[in-house]
């Protein structure tokens, strides 16, 4: 029984230390705090731990602190940066008050509210309650109590509890089970307030030790009452105060107490200034000292302002000037104990752990010697020991024995002795091992392995190079062995594992030399059915002795990749591993591994190779680069942490947080990159607990131990279930938190948008068609609008061949029959005229080159005179044509600004088509009306009307009319569409109807505004324009020696003109451009009339031919077209015509602007363009004028050189002593052509000159003028001449 109670007794210590030195606490300092003057400390419903400072506010949920502080710019900040209380209502509602005001966090926002006094005050809040009607009471200092009532968002002022001015201070205030109110100050008097019949009642008590600083009911009959020296309760039967008979020891008199709190077991911590934290123990009445282990920190010099204990019954201690420490009343499991902690500074780590006696245990430290731990962990004794001491064993007979790498020595620890029994060398001393025959087994590294029996002294030495019929040691790199219960002793290898058989010596039993070859084995353990477990450098291995065969461990996936430096099997069958990663256990019931890697009272990851120990109490330890990790299997079995629920307490986006208070998000595709932050709100181990997560039922993932933080990066559009759960040693917790995320699609991929798409594409393939149809209309116009144009040109010919000699003969046939048939033949050519001129107009339009002349024109007087050209069609057909005026003209003229030209054209088409749709016998009248600002007109007829609803159309280019096929009348579609174009742009409207006066029939009418304010400037008519006078009046008398040549494909034309003019003007005729000008190359004409459309050469192509050959560019041009567009005008003047007239034309016309381009016929021609002064006597010219000098310098140097092909530019302005830019600048100013030109026109001058006269052949003409190439001699001349140089020798010669 004797040993059974030593055991029991050790545990009791043990247990008791470990409570004790249970947790080292954290501290948290203004690192993540915004200040470590800490004032208050509060939890609310969530969890969250509010910390109220000197400067800000913060959050804390275990891993992050969120800072708040006042920004003057943003009212959505806290009030002030110095926080003096917090309080979190029934509701939940968190206040803060501070030293200007009160406010309340918005957890919805993250932001806060503030309440405003309503005298405008900011007092200092000192303390908050809520009372028993949910009221919150806000005591102040020097400025009496505030209440913002129960629903409401109002401060209102208590003016019936501080009747006097010293009560205005209400620093601390409570309210107790009976609803008694109580007030303390900085004074020692405070009071209590009762409430009776709407009257308030108050009774003042004298405090013996100091202000009173907590008010705490902890009993229905009494309350205790701490104040700054002392601690009183007061005795609700009696109403009186006394001495609550507490002990104070030895801090009696020497504490300011700040804050006093219960625990959930009823003890209570007092928060002091001296002192730190204090307790006293539920059931005791002593004041003792709150003490810690935190290497870093001292609780009991610290100034404590504040202390709480949350929901997981985590204490929090707000320290003054120091920050913010958590103490974690929870027992861990785990005890470090330290040698730096203690003092000690070792420069290596524990490299062998030995029991002792009484909970002792023994430990190496290379080259540090050998230290002794009690069972607190605290050291208590460094004996003597060999130098360079690496390794410490107690043998089965409770013997010790330790090593250097050197010898082998017997050891008492507890006097220092030790006596060399053994010397060697090798590499170190990894492990020993005994049996029961009193044989001590080495691992000399490097040696092999060294069996020492104890009583004789002898040494067996086994070694991989000893061969023999009993096998051979695997390797002699020994650096883990194990005992099993058979006698076999498992030898781990730098490469693989030996099994020796102690009683005979035997290395074959299993059959096998080595086991896990090429496998470093650290640590070897055997379990409780006689497995061997193998710990590696890349994981854990179970050796079946039944198959001998070693295989990877069941469900070891988490150890691989894993160093195995320890294993042991504990009393119930667990085995328990240290690695490079943490302590790792295999828990063989339920079959799965655990890790213990930080928390619970663990300080380090990382453990030493081979350093372990297993006591009979079933106490295991391993070693550290500081010290010893300690602990009972069970103790760790039932401390096993629950872990609760899972929190999200963060949702990143983009740098900024928002509202996380809720499970279902949708986020937009811009903020598609997010993160997730979750918590358990207990804050403990934190630093070992991890979070797995899975996405829509996918595999789990999981974070790295003590991070919360999971990434979501780039999602893509969707939703998204997300299911997270916390996970520590193994376990996770039973509920899963789900958060529902959707990421919107982007806005080019939203519901809307394929919509927007849709209708863009329908609008793009409506537009396509719209375009493509209005593109066919448009070509099919303009291949129509051409052929007209094209066909006018033909017309337009015998037109004028019609018009000119019907005026002659109108002239001279007097009879009345006579009469009659040509005024037939004038009205049918004036109607086709009029077809050809509307075609042309239209053309106008279309290249906006139609320009209006307006003028105040009498509208009435206007109409009736194109009314009357119908007249005569009218009557033959028995249609009646009337003119009204409507009964707003008031009987006056109605003056209109038109273009009476072009206007004309509007009124003559309606009245046309009125009288194309009207039957024989039939009415057309004309209303002539206005209202305040415009002038209407309507042509009325009695036909059959309109059969189109939309009569709008009507007005499109080559509509074709219902009605049109219906009588089978075929018109152009044209001329509704020149007035509608002509109507705007007179600034009116035009529009077609059936009539509604009761009358069958269509109504077209048209609207002009009246005056001339919607006129141009430059589309008004000057007066002086409107009354030119003819200057003469008779003709100029041109002279019969003046040659006009006649260029055109239509002979009756040419005829015509000759036979009209020739009384003044001899005439030549060309049939094309191409005979015109030769014949202009070889004959005298003084003009050219040329038409413009003609086969092989049309007229502008001659004329450009004409304007650069410098023998007749000086020979004026006059173009006859049907295409009177500006184009072609532009075309033509810019080619160098003289004038242009549009067929058909009018003789007198053509015959003024001969005689005005007579007077032009005389110019004189460019003296030097051509040289064609110099044609006779080429070295005989004279130059005159300013530049003479310069010019006879040049043309005495040409001359003189004519002949020389390698005569140029450069060699003249070398003899004429001039540069080459200044003699280009003069040619150009002299004679209108660069200096190469001047030089070859006068070699093709010369040229032309020896042709004519025909004394020498073609060839010797090149060489004459310079040109050594005759081809290129050719062809220059015909480009000059616009005949090859034997043309020109043949022309000359015919001519002669």
């Amino acid at each position: 029984m004797k040993p059974t109670r030593q055991i029991l007794s050790l545990v009791i210590c043990v247990l008791l230390s470990l409570f004790v030195w249970a947790d080292g606490g954290e501290l948290y300092t203004s690192g993540k705090l915004p200040s470590s003057l800490i004032n208050c400390i509060a939890q609310d419903k969530y969890g969250y731990i509010w910390v109220g400072t000197e400067y800000g506010l913060s959050k804390f949920d275990g891993y992050r602190f969120t800072n708040y502080l006042h920004d003057e710019k943003d009212t959505t900040t806290i009030t002030d940066n110095i926080i003096t209380d917090i309080l979190v209502d029934k509701k939940g509602n968190l206040w803060i008050g501070c030293a200007k005001g009160v406010m309340r966090y918005n957890y919805e926002s993250n932001d806060f509210k503030r309440y405003h006094l309503p005298d405008g005050r900011k007092p200092r809040v000192y303390s908050m309650i809520e009372n028993h009607r949910g009221d919150i009471l806000l005591g102040t200092a020097g400025y009496g109590l505030y209440s913002i009532k129960n629903g409401k968002h109002s401060i209102t002022p208590e003016r019936q509890y501080a009747e006097r001015d010293s009560d205005v201070f209400f620093t601390h205030i409570y309210e107790d089970q009976h609803h008694y109110l109580w007030q303390s100050s900085h004074l020692s008097t405070f009071s209590r307030f009762i409430e009776k019949s709407g009257r308030i009642l108050r009774k003042d008590f004298k405090s013996p030790y100091g202000a009173p600083v907590s008010f705490i009911q902890h009993r229905s009959k009494a309350m205790l009452i701490v104040c700054m020296y002392g601690i009183l309760y007061y005795d609700y039967t009696t109403g009186r105060i006394a001495d609550a008979g507490y002990d104070f020891g030895e801090f009696k008199n020497s504490v300011t107490i700040n804050k006093a709190t219960f625990d959930h077991e009823g003890n209570l911590y007092i928060s002091t200034s001296e002192h730190g934290a204090l307790f006293i123990k539920k059931g005791t009445n002593r004041l003792m000292q709150l003490e810690n282990s935190n290497r870093y920190f001292n609780l009991e010099t610290a100034f404590v302002n504040d202390i709480i204990e949350d929901k997981d019954n985590n204490l929090w201690i707000g320290c003054y000037k120091k920050g913010l420490y958590l103490l974690n009343q929870r027992q861990e499991a785990f005890n470090s104990w330290s040698f730096s902690t203690q003092n000690y500074a070792i420069g290596s780590c524990v490299s062998s752990i030995a029991p002792g006696d009484n909970g002792e245990t023994w430990c190496t430290v290379q080259n540090s010697g050998v230290y002794c731990f009690d069972s607190t962990g605290k050291i208590i004794a460094h004996p003597q020991s060999p130098a360079g001491t690496c390794i410490i064993y107690k043998d089965r007979n409770g013997a010790y024995w330790i090593s250097n790498g050197n010898a082998l020595y017997s050891y008492n620890p507890h006097t220092g002795t030790y006596t060399e029994k053994l010397t060697f060398t090798s590499a170190g001393i990894y492990c020993m091992a005994d049996d029961n025959q009193g044989n001590l087994y080495i691992s000399v590294y490097s040696k092999g392995l060294y069996i020492y029996n104890v009583e004789s002294g002898k040494v067996k030495v086994l070694s991989m190079r000893q061969k023999s019929n009993m096998g051979h040691l695997c390797n002699d790199w020994v650096r883990s062995m194990k005992l099993d219960r058979t006698g076999h002793l498992w030898i781990g290898t730098s490469n693989g594992v030996s099994c020796l058989n102690t009683q005979n010596m035997s290395l074959k039993d299993y059959g096998l030399q080595i086991v896990l070859k090429n496998h470093q084995v650290n640590a070897i353990c055997e379990g409780k059915d006689g497995e061997i477990i193998m710990g590696t450098e890349e994981g854990v291995y179970l050796f079946d002795k039944n198959t001998c065969q070693a295989k990877p461990f069941p469900h070891a996936e988490s150890l691989k990749g894993k160093q195995i430096n320890s294993i042991i099997n504990d009393h119930k069958g667990d085995y328990w591993m240290s690695t490079t990663q943490g302590i790792w256990q295999y828990d063989s019931k339920k079959r799965q591994f655990i890790g213990h890697i930080n928390g619970n009272g663990l300080t380090t990851k990382e453990y030493v190779l081979g350093s372990s120990m297993h006591t009979d109490d079933d106490r295991i330890a391993f070693g550290t680069s500081d010290g010893i990790t300690v602990f009972y299997p069970e103790i760790v079995k039932t401390n096993k942490m629950v872990l609760g629920n899972v929190y999200l307490t963060n949702m990143i986006v983009d740098g900024k947080t928002i509202n996380c208070l809720r499970d279902h998000f949708s986020i937009p595709y811009t903020q598609n990159t997010f993160t997730l932050e979750f918590s358990l709100l207990n804050y403990k181990n934190t630093d070992n607990i991890s979070y797995q997560y899975r996405i829509n039922g996918g595999k789990w993932n999981a974070t790295n131990e003590g991070v919360n933080a999971i990434p979501f990066n780039k999602l893509v559009p969707g939703k998204y279930l997300i299911e997270v759960r916390a996970a520590s040693n193994g376990s996770h917790s039973d509920k899963i938190t789900t958060l529902t995320i959707i990421v919107k699609d982007p806005w080019y991929a939203t519901t809307l948008a394929y919509i927007t798409y849709a209708l863009i594409l329908l609008s793009l393939v409506a537009y396509i068609i719209y375009t493509y149809e209005r593109r066919r209309k448009a070509d099919l116009d303009e291949t129509k609008m051409k052929f007209l144009i094209n066909a006018t040109h033909d017309i337009r010919s015998p037109l004028t061949l019609i018009m000119g000699p019907l005026n002659k003969l109108k002239e001279r046939l007097t009879d009345s029959e006579s009469k009659q048939d040509l005024d037939t033949i004038d009205r049918n050519a004036q109607r086709l005229l009029l077809l050809v001129n509307q075609i042309l107009d239209e053309r106008k339009i279309d290249k906006n080159q139609m320009k209006l002349h307006c003028q105040s024109t009498h509208l009435q007087e206007f109409i009736k005179g194109i009314t009357s050209l119908y007249t005569f069609n009218a009557k033959e057909r028995g249609i009646t044509i009337s003119l009204k005026e409507e009964d707003s003209l008031e009987g006056k003229p109605l003056q209109v600004w038109i273009d009476r030209i072009n206007f004309d054209k509007v009124i003559s088409n309606l009245l046309s088509n009125a009288l194309k749709y009207t039957f024989d016998g039939g009415n057309i009248l004309i209303t002539i009306g206005k209202d305040e600002s415009h002038a209407i007109i309507k042509v009325m007829d009695t036909g059959i009307g309109f059969k189109e609803e939309k009569t709008d159309r009507l007005f499109e280019r080559f509509y074709q009319g219902k009605n049109s096929s219906d009588l089978h009348i075929e018109g152009t579609g044209i001329g509704l569409n020149l007035s509608r174009a002509i109507t705007q742009m007179h600034g009116g409207t035009i529009k077609a109807y059936n009539r509604m006066d009761g009358v069958k029939g269509a109504c077209l009418e048209v609207v002009i505004p009246l005056g001339k304010a919607h006129l141009k400037p430059e589309e008004i008519l000057e007066e002086e324009r409107q009354a030119k006078t003819e200057e003469g009046g008779k003709k100029k008398q041109a002279s019969k020696n003046f040659n006009i040549l006649l260029v055109d494909d239509d002979a009756e034309i040419a005829q015509y003109i000759q036979a009209e003019l020739s009384e003044w003007y001899r005439f030549g005729y060309a049939p094309n451009g191409k005979e015109g000008l030769k014949t202009l190359l070889t004959g005298k004409y003084d003009l050219v009339i040329s038409d413009v459309m003609m086969p092989e050469m049309d007229g502008i192509t001659m004329l450009k031919n004409i304007k650069t050959n410098s023998n007749i560019s000086d020979i004026p041009v006059i173009l006859l077209t049907s295409k009177s567009e500006v184009e072609f005008r532009l075309e033509g003047l810019k080619k160098g015509a003289d004038a242009f007239l549009a067929k058909p034309f009018n003789m007198e016309e053509l015959h003024i602007l001969i005689d005005n381009l007579v007077d032009n016929v005389r110019r004189i021609r460019g003296k030097y363009t051509g040289a064609q002064g110099q044609k006779e006597k080429i070295e005989k010219i004279e130059v005159k004028g300013n530049n003479d000098a310069l010019m006879d310098r040049i043309m005495k140097c040409i001359n003189a050189n004519l002949t020389d092909p390698d005569f140029n530019v450069e060699k003249l302005t070398e003899e004429a002593g001039i540069s080459r830019a200044q003699l280009h600048r003069k040619m150009k100013e002299i004679a209108g052509v660069s200096t190469g030109e001047f030089i070859r026109n006068l070699r093709l001058e010369q040229a032309a000159r020896l042709i004519e006269e025909d004394k020498i052949n073609i060839t010797q003409v090149a060489y004459s003028v310079g040109f050594n190439n005759q081809t290129h001699f050719s062809t220059i001349f015909k480009k000059h001449f616009g005949m090859s140089p034997s043309e020109y020798a043949e022309t000359k010669r015919n001519e002669k």
